[in-house]
């Protein structure tokens, strides 16, 4: 199926776009201002409108989305700072006015952070030491103010932009008149990190060739490390001089008056590098990044002849990828920037070239490398970025939280008065009011300016693929031929690694461009690994005439098992045949091993039994290996069903975090042969309780890693429970792909056997919550994270009926309230546990993600420490966690470095293999190339060898 893309610029009526964002359906909210009003709009992926809201005197300049999809949006009424929170629906929960007796109290900028606080940024007069201050409140999710503070001197300071690093350190930047390194100056970039409850860690303002620094928006750049954490600022550097000195610079060395600049600092305020605009008559407002760390900044151009959006795509260093400008004849200026999941870039702003003689609202969506095709307002641009030299000063501001100084006239002397200005500070407390600001629904019906659907015909269909007759462990050829049918200019490059089920010589097969009537044909060898039924699958991506688009092929293909001739002499005894009618699965005891299997195993001792199923250990009497055999309670139609459902799940996924299924047959009897595991987290719970934290996020974590492999294969488990997650030597596994949950949804009584305690709500009531998906599992991993954590489950009651409702009802205490120790993981187990199944993690890979942030920080930690100690180990142990950790989240960088420091810390062989592994991870960190599962299995391995010398962690 073709991903649909969807370009478009569209003018929705009077007024100014000030901020946007994108939702998780890729739907867009826009805010800003028209004709004297705020307003709130709801887009979906091809400009139209969903709603469009009006709230009366106000004006809005920032707006984000929270977990729960609902939208924060601040900006300020005539006098006060405005806050508001909407549903995705546009119905206002609250909204709240902040300030005190100043005239210019303005919040322009929020973010959202873990627990649902709101942290708001800005400037005030009613507070503070002297005229406008840099001010930041906290409040909760309803509006509550947890505190606020106030940042500046005796002049101006100003606060723009907002930032969140990973620890929840607030980053704030703007301008400052109080601390100038030079009497010239104007204003100076003031950046300053303060921590979670406003206490200062540093403060810096920044000083190059211009006298006026100004910051307008910023954005922190994520990483797994957080001493690389990064701040990008996007600002403007002028010269405000005298008439007669900027004639004579402007005659001379133009580029001394100034233009856009681009800061990158590190998590100190250390100046990575700068770069600023070879003309000043451009000016970039707003930033955002891309998937793959890219700096996208937008703005517009001063010049009066040609003031048009501008649009810019820069790499991490800030070299140029390419540039574009879009608009008309007349005034044209863009103030925000969002990237949607398919990567295309939207912008909005206003517009006097296409609306009316006032600004109109002017938005539109572009492809990634911001060409559109056919486009008449769209052109070339051709700006330059210089390297500029930045110092640093550091600065102490005064902070306040409820008072406000001020300077006022005193009278001194006995007999010759005199007056003299002096500081005083009183008392400002801070005033918070439920707004009134009516609001009400009108209908905007946008003006098309540009429009482009996506392709008409299917891009699969330029691909065939002569699929051979695959045999198990049989080498063949399998041909792939591209034929450009569909365009003017096609390139091509097919991904095939989520077909695990067979060896390939390449994953990635790049076709060169191909123009409209050309074909070309590639051969690989294929090598099936295993016999069965499965999907092949391709996945297509394609820049079509400029333009990026995917899609993904699929074909049924199946693999015939591989004939094998039986030896003259064997060693193993023979099998007895038996008939149907001497089958014996339903022995007198349930502990009895079937006599059907007796000639293959030996030394067999009972090891558990479950609704449907028991399972012994036993000895492989062929090689002598221990392994567990699986056996059918009983033989009936539904049961041999069940047995070839989970045949054909079960023996797809080959995983270290999923139970390898070595053998099975439905003859002489219905089992399963499968690798044995020694615990289980059931049995670790019983003998534990609970388990600490972080002990607890590394094996969710692990668990994550085999359900993100099945879900790759569209298998979901909808099943599990700590009974079903094995241990092997600490190393979590999946177990029971589907054997009890068919059986128990084939049975007339549908809750025989059943524990509905890791149900999910819509496995409860599908009507009210839909059907089950990979999400369902997200849910399950939830309860057993909740467990492992407080040794109680989420969800409890006396019978199915109030366990049921109180899944379907009820929400459960936070863990941190059962377990103090939990709360770093508080906000993680409730989004797993959130009841629609569109709040939840989107993927495994995304819940493994924020778990790496903490546990990264655990185990960087212990390496330190035990480094420090001496203890080689210990660091190596460490070592390994953060190397695949970091190699399982996709952090090539992350993997590499700790590679390093794993053949480092390790001794005997295995640092001939961790040398060898860290090659391999450089060398598709150089290529920009991904992540194989065969590369992450070969790190398990290696890092388990590590460990198995030392296990006393």
């Amino acid at each position: 199926m073709v991903v649909i893309v969807s370009y478009w610029a569209k003018i929705y009526g009077p007024g100014e776009a000030k901020a946007s964002a994108v939702d998780r359906e890729g739907n867009i909210i826009m805010v800003g201002e028209r004709e004297g009003n705020g307003f709130i709009a709801k887009l979906d992926r091809k400009g139209s409108t969903q709603w469009f809201k009006i709230i009366e005197s106000a004006d809005f300049r920032d707006l984000k989305i929270a977990p729960n999809g609902d939208f924060v949006v601040v900006g300020s009424t005539h006098t006060n700072a405005l806050v508001l929170r909407i549903d995705g629906s546009g119905n206002i929960k609250w909204q709240k006015t902040y300030g005190g007796e100043g005239k210019d109290d303005c919040i322009v900028a929020l973010e959202i952070v873990n627990n649902d606080d709101i942290v708001l940024a800005g400037w005030t007069d009613s507070f503070g030491a002297g005229k406008r201050d840099a001010w930041v409140l906290r409040v909760d999710g309803n509006g509550n103010v947890k505190w606020q503070k106030t940042y500046g001197g005796n002049d101006d300071d100003v606060a723009f932009g907002l930032g969140i690093m990973s620890n929840g350190d607030i980053i704030l930047g703007g301008s400052s008149s109080s601390f100038l390194p030079n009497e010239k100056d104007h204003k100076k970039l003031w950046v300053l990190r303060v921590d979670g409850n406003g206490n200062v860690k540093w403060q810096k303002t920044y000083s190059g060739l211009y006298n006026l620094e100004v910051s307008y928006s910023m954005v922190v750049v994520p990483s797994t490390d957080q001493s690389k954490e990064q701040i990008v600022i996007v600002g403007d550097s002028l010269n405000i001089l005298p008439l007669n000195e900027m004639i004579a610079i402007s005659m001379k060395m133009p580029e001394l008056l100034g233009g856009t600049f681009l800061l990158k600092l590190d998590g100190h305020g250390n100046v990575r590098w700068r770069k600023i605009t070879s003309s000043n008559s451009y000016h970039f407002n707003s930033i955002a990044l891309d998937s793959a760390g890219n700096i996208i900044i937008t703005g517009h151009s001063r010049d009066k002849e040609n003031h048009d959006m501008l649009l810019l795509k820069l790499n991490s260093m800030g070299e140029v990828i390419w540039q574009r400008a879009y608009g008309g004849s007349n005034e044209d200026e863009a103030n925000t920037i969002s990237v949607l999941p398919s990567g295309s870039i939207f912008i909005a702003g206003s517009t006097k070239s296409f609306g009316m003689a006032t600004k109109s609202i002017f938005a539109l969506t572009v492809p990634p490398n911001g060409a559109l095709p056919d486009c008449d307002f769209c052109k070339e641009l051709n700006t330059t970025l210089r390297d500029d030299e930045l110092q640093s000063f550091d600065t102490n501001c005064e902070v306040y939280s409820d008072h406000k100084k001020i300077q006022v006239e005193i009278e001194e002397g006995r007999f010759i008065k005199k007056k003299r200005k002096v500081w005083q500070v009183k008392y400002a407390p801070l005033k918070i009011n439920t707004s009134t600001n009516a609001a009400k629904i009108i209908n905007v019906q946008p003006k098309v300016l540009y429009s482009l659907e996506g392709m008409e015909e299917s891009l699969s269909s330029v691909l065939h693929a002569l699929i051979p007759s695959f045999t198990e462990s049989v080498s063949t050829s399998l041909k792939l031929t591209l034929t450009n049918t569909i365009t003017d200019s096609l390139k091509v490059k097919l991904d095939l690694s989520e077909n695990s089920f067979i060896e390939l010589d390449e994953t990635e097969v790049k076709f060169p461009e191909l123009r409209k009537g050309q074909k070309i044909a590639k051969t690989l060898t294929v090598t099936p690994k295993y016999a069965g039924k499965f999907d092949f699958k391709i996945k297509i991506k394609a820049v079509v005439n400029g333009i990026e688009l995917e899609a993904e092929k699929v074909i049924p293909v199946e693999v015939k098992e591989k004939a094998t001739t039986p030896p003259v002499q064997s060693h193993t005894p023979p099998v007895q045949a038996y008939t149907p009618a001497q089958f014996t699965p339903s022995p007198t005891t349930p502990k009895t091993f079937p006599p059907e299997l007796a000639e293959l195993y030996t030394d067999v001792e009972f090891i558990g039994k479950g609704g449907f199923a028991r399972v012994f250990k036993a000895k492989r009497k062929s090689d002598g290996e221990i392994v567990a055999v699986k056996i059918p309670l009983s033989l009936d139609p539904v049961t041999g069903k069940s047995f070839l459902k989970e045949i054909e799940n079960w023996t797809k996924l080959k995983h270290p975090n999923i139970v390898r299924v070595y053998d099975y047959n439905i003859l002489p009897i219905p089992f399963f042969e499968m690798e044995y595991c020694e615990d289980s987290l059931e049995n670790l719970l019983r003998r534990r309780g609970y388990l600490p934290p972080m002990e607890a996020a590394g094996i969710i974590f692990d668990i994550a890693e085999g359900l993100k492999y099945a879900h790759s294969l569209r298998i979901i488990h909808r099943d599990l429970k700590p009974s079903n997650i094995l241990l092997k030597q600490g190393i979590p596994k999946i177990s029971d792909w589907g054997l009890s949950k068919v059986l128990k949804e084939s049975r007339s009584s549908t809750f025989v056997s059943f524990t509905p305690y890791y149900a999910a709500p819509e496995q409860i009531s599908k009507s009210k919550f839909g059907s089950t998906n990979e999400r369902t599992d997200i849910w399950q991993l939830g309860v057993i994270f909740y467990q492992l954590v407080t040794g109680k489950l989420p969800f409890e009651g006396e019978d199915f009926i109030e366990v049921s409702s109180s899944i379907v009802f009820e929400n459960p205490e936070r863990p941190s309230e059962l377990n103090p120790d939990a709360k770093p993981l508080d906000d993680i187990i409730m989004r797993c546990l959130a009841k629609r199944k569109e709040e939840r993690y989107e993927s495994t890979a995304e819940l493994q993600g924020e778990l790496a942030l903490l546990l990264g920080m655990e185990y960087r930690r212990n390496l330190k420490k035990s480094a420090g100690a001496g203890d080689l180990s210990r660091s190596a142990y460490y070592a390994g966690e953060l190397l695949l950790v970091n190699l399982k989240v996709g952090d090539l960088t992350g993997a590499y470095k700790y590679a390093g420091d794993l053949a480092h810390y390790a001794r005997g062989n295995v640092v001939e293999e961790i040398i060898a592994l860290k090659e391999q991870i450089k060398l598709r960190l150089e290529e920009g190339l991904d992540i194989p599962p065969e590369l992450v299995e070969k790190a398990d391995v290696i890092v388990h060898k590590v460990k198995l010398g030392w296990r006393d962690v």
